[in-house]
């Protein structure tokens, strides 16, 4: 599973960030009013630091973000991977037995029920690498030791 909570974190981190970033600019603004100008250089590098460690926070949850949804990426495509081989076998099972064998339905049905979980419609590249529905020579090996 994808470490969601890192990114929860980061957001967290960002959301604090910026509110105190605006609390420490309505300061600035309040003591530029009406302040000495000691107090007003004070609260402009408080409001410095704050802005370079939102800065800091909102690389870091791009990373997060980058992170977890290439992990997700990945379990996709292990399930996809998973559910293409299953009906490769049944595929090839029904190629030799020139039928469709009755104790292979719960195979399919894994696969749909695998196959429904995954979006609609996802990105263009996140198919890249994937094995075509044609099993390799192991996988049509396995499938007729399994017969």
């Amino acid at each position: 599973m994808p470490d969601r909570k890192s990114l929860e974190a980061a957001l967290k981190r960002l959301d604090k960030l910026d509110a105190d970033l605006s609390k420490a600019l309505d300061k600035l603004a309040a003591t530029r009013a009406d302040g000495t100008p000691d107090q007003m250089t004070k609260a402009r590098q408080a409001a410095e630091g704050l802005e370079s460690k939102l800065e800091s926070a909102y690389h870091d949850a791009q990373e997060a973000h980058r992170v977890y949804w290439t992990e997700r990426m990945h379990e996709e495509k292990a399930g996809i991977r998973e559910a293409l081989e299953v009906l490769a076998r049944y595929r090839w099972c029904c190629y030799c037995r020139d039928d469709a064998p009755h104790g292979l339905d719960g195979a399919v049905h894994e696969a749909v029920q695998a196959l429904g979980s995954y979006p609609a419609h996802p990105p263009e590249d996140f198919l890249d690498g994937l094995p075509a529905v044609v099993p390799e020579p192991e996988a049509l090996e396995r499938a007729e030791s399994e017969i």
